[in-house]
């Protein structure tokens, strides 16, 4: 595993813990992207879903939700993840 990968999967359980939902930018293609996933559900996210862009985001995930984190793949395009950072901000 190249340290992108596992700085990330790290953070990913750090984050796991605390929220209750983790959206993960990145391809369904991404091994690393379907990982962090798995992982943010063993570290206790009570959900987790992976999306390529915010359109795929469902507002169903948020019912009883307080904490969001947001992580994305190693390679995945920064605008793709700040489409979904602004898709949250938006809806508050």
């Amino acid at each position: 595993i190249c340290y992108a990968t596992q700085n990330r999967q790290t953070a990913v359980k750090q984050m796991g813990a605390d929220a209750d939902l983790v959206i993960v930018v990145g391809s369904k293609n991404s091994s690393n992207s379907v990982r962090l996933v798995e992982v943010a559900k063993g570290a206790g996210a009570r959900d987790a879903h992976l999306v390529d862009e915010a359109a795929e985001i469902d507002a169903a995930w948020f019912d009883g939700v307080e904490t969001v984190g947001v992580t994305s793949g190693a390679s995945v395009p920064e605008v793709l993840v700040d489409g979904v950072l602004a898709f949250l901000a938006e809806r508050g």
